[in-house]
């Protein structure tokens, strides 16, 4: 296993989504780290196998023909899709962004968008996960993912065949470490998320640990002496800085 800073060297390098607008930082990606390449071909015959037909009606309207634009990888005449930058590890799999939920410079206000269908990078993702990779289990990990806000019912039960959760998780186990103030959002991934079984857990104490020690220190620093600069009759003296 690799220590702390070795992990965030490997997120850093191939743990990554990469926009359209940076096809050349993708190819990098690809060529100097350990990802994996579904061909497009394969993906494509995937995606003609989801029912109903509209489902793949709709992502084609929006989003074009497999396998669309979106971490699509070219190379000797062939296109391939590259499944959310993973780390590998044996049997287990990391993969630090789940596939974003449409355009990277808008992603966040996208997120619980009950009318934007999949992407094909995104759909390709959980299709490998069943077919070819054969997940035992998934653990959505973190508050929260998109998954189960996908398009698709509210309420009185979904379809695993007509709404877009069910649809990509499968019968896959879908487990789901939850923080316990998040009633209602912890509800959905239970109701919304294939079934997700919830772990709930308590507000994890704060700490800087070296990995974010590592990224935020640095602009923690930037950020005070800016600020500092802007109001000097708020600076804190000098004999709490320890205190605090």
């Amino acid at each position: 296993m690799p220590t702390e800073d070795e992990l965030l060297d490997l997120m850093l390098l191939q743990g990554r989504n990469v926009g359209t607008w940076a096809p050349g930082e993708l190819d990098r990606m690809v060529e100097d780290g350990d990802v994996v390449l579904l061909p497009a071909a394969q993906y494509a015959a995937w995606f003609h196998e989801l029912p109903p037909l509209d489902k793949q009606e709709e992502v084609i309207a929006k989003w074009g023909e497999p396998p669309g634009e979106i971490m699509v990888y070219h190379t000797g005449g062939e296109d391939y899709l590259v499944i959310p930058p993973t780390i590998s590890f044996g049997n287990v799999i990391l993969t630090p962004p789940q596939p974003t939920r449409g355009w990277l410079q808008d992603e966040k206000i996208l997120y619980h968008d009950k009318e934007l269908p999949p992407h094909h990078q995104y759909i390709a993702f959980y299709l490998w996960l069943q077919n070819q990779f054969g997940a035992d289990a998934i653990v959505h990990f973190g508050r929260h993912g998109t998954q189960e806000w996908l398009p698709g019912k509210e309420r009185g039960g979904l379809s695993a065949t007509d709404d877009w959760p069910p649809l990509l998780i499968g019968d896959c186990p879908n487990i789901y470490p939850y923080i316990m103030d998040g009633l209602g959002e912890g509800t959905q991934a239970k109701r919304r998320g294939g079934n997700a079984v919830i772990i709930d857990h308590l507000t994890p104490a704060h700490r800087c640990r070296r990995a974010l020690r590592r990224l935020f220190h640095p602009a923690r620093k930037d950020s005070q002496i800016w600020y500092h600069q802007r109001h000097p009759e708020r600076r804190i003296p000098e004999q709490y800085h320890a205190a605090l």
